[in-house]
């Protein structure tokens, strides 16, 4: 009998646990991502991480392109450097504007010292580029010198 009263109070504890995970990710929701629209899956699952935060609004704007500032966002949250933000002290100077949004001036001092931002390739309000994009995550996954160096080996010419 306490071996039947102990698996039951197990098993509700851990439906309670895994209830409220699957509850807290749930209350996230966008009123501009529909569940059929092509990106909900990955929107939802960054959302559950804490990487997307969406707007004020709740809204995501999912189909709007990704402006420097918000992909330098995204790369701040990834590599877990949105914690050192707390640790800015406010007038270190920027060599670049950024928008004036809540927070927005830590993660840039973050960003740009880590070398996320290069101030005479930055716009934050321009829509990123492929290109841009492809630079920041060599960035955000360490391989700079990797490209670098494979770049100064190439062999071929594009025609």
């Amino acid at each position: 009998m306490k071996k039947n009263k102990l698996t039951i109070i197990v098993t509700l504890v851990l439906l309670i646990c895994f209830s409220s995970t699957a509850a807290m990710a749930a209350n996230v929701r966008y009123s501009d991502l529909a569940t059929d629209h092509w990106a909900y899956q990955s929107i939802y699952k960054m959302s559950a991480q804490n990487i997307i935060a969406g707007y004020e609004d709740n809204t995501v704007h999912p189909d709007n392109n990704i402006t420097e500032f918000e992909a330098i966002c995204l790369a701040v949250r990834i590599m877990g450097l949105d914690s050192k933000t707390a640790q800015v002290a406010k007038g270190e100077y920027l060599p670049f504007t950024i928008p004036d949004w809540s927070g927005a001036y830590e993660t840039a001092v973050v960003a740009y010292n880590s070398d996320l931002i290069d101030a005479e390739d930055f716009s934050h309000n321009q829509a990123a580029s492929r290109e841009w994009i492809t630079k920041l995550l060599i960035k955000i996954l360490g391989k700079e010198n990797q490209v670098n160096s494979a770049a100064n080996e190439l062999t071929f010419t594009d025609t």
